[in-house]
């Protein structure tokens, strides 16, 4: 009991600190993806740095570890798959409402965005689940105050449902919040490969810098 108490602790521990949320920002940086290149550079250039070197006619030394950098960009490359094929669109393409409603998009496009998580492998939710998530939404008995949104059900066949109009936004935000953490093994997954590729390059940055100081001071 004591071992399930500790594995459900824990995991309520990684829900409440890592979420897709967080991971995008590693996942949509420029450093991150600007380091891709280097996982294909590396190899080529280390096999060939003297032929390259002599060719150039030139004495050139490299200030950093190239195997750190090639294991960085390894590591972004990891990360960035898990990132592209777990994380829900939802997440990705938008950091809030106000990202939303600026690009014109309509609580259509929520739903379609929470029906897209089901077509992922192993999907974190299933037909039914959605559904009653968004007859939680309709609770006004005029349909004047509400809007038409279409699902795809198991058979491929579209129902139709309704939002109220007044609960828009809380529902953007509620599906915003239940998708960003979903499929947290995968999050965590991918935030530790960015982490630990921004270790590398931490690492890097301070053997520049010291390789800077002997060039220059001594």
């Amino acid at each position: 009991m004591k071992k399930e108490s500790s594995l459900i602790k824990a995991k309520m521990y990684l829900e409440r600190s890592i979420s897709w949320e967080i991971v995008r920002i590693f996942g949509n940086s420029n450093v991150v993806k600007s380091n891709y290149i280097w996982l294909f550079i590396i190899p080529f250039l280390a096999k060939n740095f003297d032929e390259i070197s002599n060719y150039l006619n030139l004495d050139m030394e490299i200030a950093f570890s190239i195997p750190r950098l090639f294991f960085a960009s390894l590591c972004f490359v990891f990360g960035t798959l898990v990132y592209q094929l777990r994380c829900p669109k939802l997440v990705k393409d938008h950091d809030g409402y106000a990202s939303f409603e600026e690009k014109g998009k309509t609580i259509q496009h929520v739903v379609d965005y929470f029906q897209a998580v089901q077509r992922q492998p192993f999907p974190a939710f299933g037909f039914d689940h959605v559904k009653e998530f968004i007859l939680k939404f309709d609770l006004n008995a005029e349909k004047d105050s509400k809007l038409l949104v279409s699902i795809s059900n198991t058979k491929g066949e579209v129902e139709s449902l309704f939002v109220d109009k007044i609960l828009v936004k809380q529902f953007f935000w509620d599906t915003y919040e239940k998708l960003k953490r979903s499929n947290i093994g995968a999050a965590l997954v991918s935030f530790i490969a960015y982490f630990i590729g921004c270790c590398f390059l931490f690492i890097i940055s301070i053997e520049n810098i010291i390789y800077a100081l002997k060039l220059f001071l001594f």
